[in-house]
Formats: structure tokens, C-alpha cells, sequence
């Protein structure tokens, strides 16, 4: 692997509830290598989505990071002021959302909103404005790229306002793009254009690519690498056609279960993951075929190296396959 051009380090982080403090993240580690396609796995309240607002620095108000790092090009993201993060944002990191409907504006035409998101990136003068915008759109494969800049966002599909989501997110030229299930709300079929060109983004900018995705079916098509999440944390990762086809951590083999059916995750059990509650063994311990309450209930699992891949199982260190 690459130099990473991002590196997570031990982020732990916590919601404000009228019940407290509710964990979120529990010391995760992660690193994407420069022009990598990483895609992040796990069932809703797995913490990918949160660990994606980190790293955009985009969290909600009620969240708050309670340990660790979170180092793009060797820079710490959780110590940068807000006017560091701001000019980030306008050159370097762009984020494409779930629902682009929300993400757009409806009150503006979408030549406006691609024209703007120009200008944040310093491209002057109304022709070369004009002219970005156009391309852009086209780069995206939208037709009559001229007719979708006078369009307003509500005159558009779905796919169509992803593909503008899209492209107002490369006008900055990134080099670290995050996606948070940008399919979710798109047909199948649509979703395979989405995910195509997303692909094909990188292939010709080179930039860095991190998809958030409850489908590991989705990421199997997509990323490069894997890593999968559960109880906050990161419990497995590693190259994609092994985690596929060798899943090692027991919530992995779950997962990928799934796929052959679908978005919908098999049954994962009666208990389901309190994260009000102090940590006590591993969290996907209540769920997991093969737990053993005397090693799985003594302490919380740490990623370790095996055979080249990171895994986070008590059961795995126990039987010393840990190298």
C-alpha cells in the first residue's frame, strides 16, 4: 500500500442524548492510500456514517470526538481552525450525500450551482464559467448538458441529481471525495451508472474515492478495499476479493450472506447493540454463532494483522492465528 493520504488513529466519539453520552466510535483505525477506492460497510448504527462526518469535519452539533486523529496528508483534521477546514473544503476534500434532493438548491438553477462551486475554486470570467459548467455535466454523462444548466433540480430524476450532485463535487477538483450512500435512494439500475462512473471518475483524475454503504454487494463492485464496521468499530479490512471471499470476522461472513439476496442483511439475532452502555467484550458478541462468553466477554477486541488482512476477534488471537 501507498503512502495513506488519510489516516484514522484510535477516533473515538460520542452523541449528546437526553440519556447522556451514547457511544459511536470506539478507537477506529483506517487508512486510504492516494487514488484508492475504499468502501465502508455496516448496518445502520454501525457508526460509518458518523465516521464519515468526522472526516469531512461535518458532524453534527450533538457529536463530539472524544479521542484519537484523523490525519489527511499528515495533517491533523480535528486541530485545523474552521477557516483551515473552509479552504479544505473549497480545493481538496468534497462530499457527495445520500439524497441529492436535499443536497441541491432548489431555488437556483443547476448551471448556478455547478457555476458557483467554480468559483469557490477561484475559475473567473463568464465564458470559461459557462464553459466548465457544460463539461462537467457532459464528464457525468448527462445529455443536452445545456438544457440540464437551465433546469431546475425538481425538472430532474433522481440519477440525473446525483450526476449533478457529482459533478458539483469534482469542479473543485478534489482529491479526496466522499460519497455517503449516494445509490441508497436510486433504482438498480441506476445505481450501477452511478457507481460506473464514480469508478470511471477515478480511473481519470486519480482522486481518492471513500463510499459509505450498507451493501457490501455495492462495495464488491466498487472499492478496492473493504473495511467493515460494527459497535463503532472497524472489525475487518482488507482487499476486496478476500474479504469477499474469505470473510475471517463472523459479522463479515454475515454480510456477506447477504449478498446473493440483496440490500436486506440476514437475521443477525434477538439482542440488538445498546450503545448507551459501557463496552464490555466484543460488541458483536450478543449476535455471534461461535461466542464464547469466557474469551469474547473478557475484553474489547483490537484490529491485529492476519495473514495480511486486519481483523478485530478475540476468538481469532486465541487460537493464535494472529501474526
Amino acid at each position: 500500500m501507498e503512502e495513506p493520504i488519510l489516516k484514522v488513529r484510535e477516533l473515538s466519539a460520542a452523541y449528546i442524548t437526553r440519556r447522556g453520552f451514547v457511544r459511536a466510535l470506539n478507537e477506529v483505525e483506517l487508512e486510504v492510500a492516494e487514488g484508492e477506492r475504499v468502501a465502508i460497510v455496516g448496518e445502520s448504527g454501525s457508526g460509518k456514517t458518523t465516521l464519515a462526518t468526522i472526516i469531512t469535519r461535518l458532524e453534527p452539533p450533538n457529536l463530539r470526538v472524544t479521542g484519537g486523529s484523523v490525519l489527511y496528508k499528515k495533517r491533523d483534521l480535528l486541530r485545523m481552525s474552521e477557516d483551515e477546514l473552509r479552504e479544505l473544503r473549497r480545493t481538496e476534500i468534497s462530499v457527495i450525500f445520500q439524497n441529492p434532493s436535499e443536497s441541491l438548491n432548489p431555488l437556483y438553477t443547476v448551471g448556478a450551482q455547478v457555476i458557483e462551486a467554480l468559483r469557490a475554486r477561484g475559475v473567473k470570467g463568464r465564458g470559461r464559467l459557462w464553459e466548465e459548467a457544460v463539461e462537467l455535466l457532459r464528464r457525468v454523462n448527462l445529455p443536452q448538458p445545456e438544457r440540464i444548466m437551465a433546469s431546475y433540480p425538481h425538472e430532474l430524476s433522481g440519477g440525473q441529481k446525483q450526476r449533478v450532485a457529482i459533478a458539483i463535487a469534482m469542479a473543485k477538483n478534489p482529491r479526496l471525495l466522499v460519497a455517503d450512500e449516494p445509490t441508497t435512494a436510486l433504482d438498480v439500475s441506476v445505481q450501477a451508472r452511478i457507481l460506473e462512473l464514480l469508478a470511471r471518475i477515478n480511473r481519470e483524475t486519480g482522486v481518492t474515492q471513500i463510499l459509505i454503504t450498507h451493501d457490501i454487494g455495492v462495495a464488491h463492485d466498487f472499492a478496492d478495499r473493504i473495511a467493515v464496521m460494527y459497535g463503532g468499530r472497524v472489525v475487518e479490512m482488507g482487499e476486496t476479493h478476500e474479504v469477499i471471499e474469505n470473510p475471517m470476522h463472523p459479522y463479515t461472513q454475515h454480510l456477506v450472506s447477504s449478498i446473493p439476496r440483496g440490500t436486506d442483511l440476514p437475521p443477525g439475532g434477538a439482542e440488538t447493540l445498546d450503545y448507551s452502555l459501557p463496552e464490555r467484550g466484543c460488541p458483536y458478541m450478543p449476535r455471534c454463532p461461535y461466542a464464547k462468553p469466557e474469551i469474547c466477554g473478557s475484553k474489547a477486541p483490537r484490529l491485529r494483522r492476519v495473514n495480511g488482512r486486519l481483523v478485530s476477534c478475540l476468538l481469532i488471537a486465541a487460537r493464535g492465528e494472529m501474526n
